[in-house]
């Protein structure tokens, strides 16, 4: 069993609204990712979206439970293999991948290895 004091719900509430907003403000980059490098934009935008609203559909079902901290971790990790797969090819495709790193340092303000453990 576990207990989650009322400072770590105010922690894990904040994290998921940033990391929301996180999650909304990779739509137009994905974008300007796109039309930087003359690929379509409307795949990977609507990719971002879908992760974007399946975050909040989860954050508005299941509260900021367990749920939805892996719904976001899966989210924001699917953005980051996004932007690598937008940039295949080019010779940043290697440095994208260090965005994993940072996606993966911003879940840990959640303090909970299971929602580090899919991503």
């Amino acid at each position: 069993m576990t207990f989650e004091g009322h400072e770590l719900g105010r922690l894990r509430q904040s994290t998921s609204t940033i990391l929301l907003a996180l999650l909304w403000v990779h739509v137009p980059i994905a974008v300007v990712i796109a039309l930087a490098l003359g690929a379509d934009w409307i795949v990977p935008a609507s990719f971002m979206m879908a992760m974007a609203l399946a975050a909040i559909l989860s954050w508005r079902v299941g509260g900021n439970g367990l749920s939805t901290r892996l719904v976001f971790a899966v989210a924001l990790m699917a953005g980051a293999s996004m932007f690598v797969f937008q940039f295949a090819g080019h010779p940043w495709q290697v440095d994208m991948h260090m965005y994993f790193f940072a996606a993966l340092a911003t879940l840990v303000a959640y303090c909970d290895y299971r929602a580090i453990s899919p991503a």
